[in-house]
């Protein structure tokens, strides 16, 4: 998965290599986001999910699965001022 400026995502990019599903909304660092889940079309790629505050589309956590399942990289912001 690439990020263009500022840490916005290439969809495009990622819809070639996954298939996008929207499974709800959270709050991270106390801003409202969107959570998608990126289901890799290739099994070499990870499966991912995005929490991405839709006013400025920038994914405010992330996490990265192996091909088990299991859960091997979180970022998040907890703070955005």
């Amino acid at each position: 998965m690439t990020f263009g400026a500022f840490g916005r995502i290439n969809w495009t990019l990622a819809q070639r290599n996954y298939d996008l599903r929207f499974v709800g909304q959270e709050k991270v660092a106390d801003l409202p986001c969107l959570v998608v889940e990126l289901v890799p079309k290739f099994k070499e790629n990870p499966k991912r999910r995005l929490w991405i505050h839709p006013p400025t589309r920038l994914p405010l956590r992330m996490e990265r699965y192996d091909p088990d399942g299991a859960l091997r990289v979180r970022i998040a912001f907890t703070e955005v001022q």
